[in-house]
């Protein structure tokens, strides 16, 4: 028989999100009852330690943010293991198998799920996503020694340079698009990623369908429309689609990107209900266009507004920006903003500055910095994030005093922008 329980505030979500917005939560208001519902098993963790852990760098306990005791420092009930079967919005109840749960203000940080594509072969044993702990785990134990990685964003890069570094002998990244990053990288700036990967011992081929998977009971290779490859386990990163489907289910409207619509408020539709993290579609500060913004920063700070209005508070969240931060052995890739791609044939200006083993890139419209693109070095991205977190999008000129930086920030960028050479493209 279920149990009957209540709270002034309702979290389903135990990840960056959801744990942002419990904390953010006690800290505005220290009475208020506060429980999270995680569908696994563990307190919070960092997926974004995962390929460490993968790579054999980290051990398994390292892998933690929390503790079940931390929770309870905080006063706040963890149910784990939870999964949610229905919300009733009109009654402002929330349902799993074991518990009915009554809220006064309710979360979804509901996150979102890893993308296997229907292919031929694709529900193999063998095939494997890298999104959970129990991904990582399940990948960990199956023996293998050579891996086929589909998809090139950050995931998939880090996913084969952590099959690498744990033992595998060959590892294959393949890329359906032109070149690796496709979404964070301009074309120059990804080749020099591709050589840095196959340096490591990554084998890359871009511009490649995927066709089918080989294999009778397990993977035994990939089959693109260039060549056939044999490996013994296929790890997809082709991309993750927000998980929404409770919130349809009560009735909460999603945007254009698929992603729950909120408010600058992190509110829904529904009055006392919120949505934060990797579920949500949110305003991209540079293009002004709806996006999923899948980052741990986007799903922190919406986790901490959200928290703090369901307490009381009345802040906004301006939006976002999408930053890429992974390695390539020892050297740092960061991409910041929009790419030239996304300008398509808008009027920009592309600087370039290459030093010794290291690379920088800015794209920058109408006097106004839009897009980094850095390899090997990170001088001077701390202080551009700076600038972009407090909502000074770097214009040169300081036409419009709402999106021009200070005068002394503006004349730090005219000095860190001497170090580039203006390009033709």
């Amino acid at each position: 028989m279920a149990k009957n329980k209540t709270a002034d505030l309702v979290i389903i979500g135990n990840g960056v999100a959801g744990n942002s917005a419990a904390l953010s939560a006690r800290q505005t208001r220290p009475d208020m009852s506060i429980c999270i519902l995680g569908c696994e098993e563990h307190p919070e963790y960092s997926p974004g330690i995962l390929p460490n852990y993968l790579a054999g760098s980290v051990e398994r306990e390292q892998v933690f943010i929390r503790t079940k005791e931390d929770y309870q420092a905080n006063k706040i009930q963890l149910y784990l293991g939870q999964l949610v079967e229905a919300i009733d919005p009109d009654k402002a109840v929330v349902y799993t198998d074991s518990t009915r749960i009554k809220y006064s203000q309710l979360i979804l940080a509901t996150g979102s799920q890893a993308i296997i594509p229907p292919v031929s072969g694709s529900s193999l044993p063998g095939n494997f996503v890298l999104k959970t702990l129990f991904d990582t785990d399940q990948i960990i134990q199956y023996p293998a020694q050579s891996a086929v990685v589909i998809g090139s964003g950050a995931i998939g890069l880090e996913a084969a340079l952590a099959l690498k570094k744990r033992g595998y002998e060959e590892v294959s990244l393949i890329e359906k698009e032109k070149w690796v990053l496709p979404k964070s990288l301009d074309e120059d700036t990804a080749r020099m990623v591709e050589h840095m990967l196959e340096q490591e011992g990554v084998q890359v081929y871009t511009a490649e369908t995927v066709e089918s998977v080989q294999g009778k009971e397990k993977v035994q290779g990939v089959v693109t429309d260039q060549r056939e490859i044999p490996c013994q386990i296929i790890a997809w990163a082709v991309g993750v689609r927000p998980n929404v489907s409770l919130a349809t289910s009560m009735g909460i409207t999603l945007g254009e990107t698929g992603g729950i619509k909120v408010d600058p408020y992190m509110c829904t539709n529904i009055p006392q209900v919120y949505a934060c993290g990797d579920c949500v579609e949110s305003t991209d500060l540079f293009s002004g266009q709806q996006v999923l913004n899948l980052l741990w920063d986007a799903a922190y700070r919406q986790g901490k507004i959200a928290g703090i209005n369901c307490a009381g508070g009345r802040i906004q969240y301006p939006g976002s920006f999408g930053v890429l931060l992974t390695y390539v052995g020892e050297a740092p890739v960061l991409s910041i903003g929009l790419t030239a791609a996304d300008l398509g044939n808008q009027d920009y200006e592309i600087w370039e500055r290459t030093g010794h083993h290291s690379y920088g890139r800015l794209l920058i419209k109408q006097d106004r910095l839009v897009g980094v693109q850095m390899l090997g070095t990170l001088e001077g991205a701390g202080w551009i994030l700076s600038q972009l977190h407090t909502r000074n999008l770097i214009s040169m000129e300081a036409q419009n005093p709402s999106l021009a930086m200070m005068l002394g920030s503006q004349a730090m960028f005219k000095g860190f922008l001497k170090n580039f050479t203006r390009q033709n493209h």
